[in-house]
């Protein structure tokens, strides 16, 4: 059917993954999708005239039955999809239920990390709010983790609960053998401060060396983002940062 055609294209397309490799019964989550991913995949799919929500992408999964829900409820009519923020619970990703099966001693480690290059006259409010921006456009990145008797609740918080602020460093006077081992404590700093019911899951500080230089460090919890989303995040920061 047209409609599988569309989505195998269009999953190949955001997943980086060779078409060929991908049949309707995959998993979308288990392929290294993920919910910055699933946003991403949304406008796409406007673009052909298929209306869907992230909803329906965390909650059908699959290109064999999201083609099924499709055809169902008449979901091809050109429609804006709404980018509205979401909040509330959400299931679980099967990365997510192993994450929580495998029973890690530190869970707050579990995390990504880059370190940018940036402008030394960057506008430090700026970039601030365009990491607010991004963490009111992205739910995921408010989840917030529940565990008691009753299983694992995962619940995206509405932005206004939610407090991000752009951490600042001075490393200005120290050696660059120095400034290394600092830097290296930070990001140890950083990567312990993680607690899964105080989203958001993305810190970022900006370090400033000196020497007209500065780098940025971002580190994100892996329970809400995957290796492949790191570009979109990026470019997202980016686009808020400059409009």
């Amino acid at each position: 059917p047209n409609n599988q055609k569309a989505l195998l294209f269009l999953w190949a397309t955001v997943l980086d993954l060779p078409q060929e490799e991908i049949s309707v019964e995959d998993d979308f989550f288990d392929l290294g999708g993920d919910s910055i991913i699933a946003m991403r995949l949304l406008p796409k799919l406007s673009e052909l005239g298929i209306k869907l929500g992230i909803k329906e992408i965390f909650q059908y999964r699959t290109i064999s039955v999201i083609s099924q829900y499709i055809k169902n409820n008449g979901c091809n009519s050109v429609q804006i999809i709404s980018q509205e923020e979401f909040s509330g619970k959400i299931a679980l990703t099967p990365i997510q239920k192993w994450f929580f099966e495998f029973q890690m001693p530190h869970p707050e480690f579990f995390n990504m990390a880059n370190l940018f290059q940036v402008s030394y006259d960057v506008d430090e409010d700026l970039l601030e709010k365009a990491f607010i921006g991004c963490i009111a456009h992205h739910d995921i990145l408010r989840a917030s983790y529940e565990v008691n008797e009753e299983g694992i609740k995962q619940e995206c918080l509405a932005s206004e609960l939610v407090s991000f602020k752009l951490i600042k460093k001075s490393l200005v006077g120290l050696n660059p053998n120095d400034q290394q081992v600092h830097m290296h404590a930070i990001s140890n700093e950083v990567h312990s401060s993680f607690n899964l019911q105080q989203p958001p899951l993305l810190k970022a500080v900006l370090i400033d060396l000196g020497n007209k230089q500065k780098r940025l460090l971002i580190v994100v919890h892996h329970l809400v983002f995957d290796g492949v989303s790191w570009r979109y995040l990026v470019e997202d920061i980016e686009s808020l940062y400059h409009s």
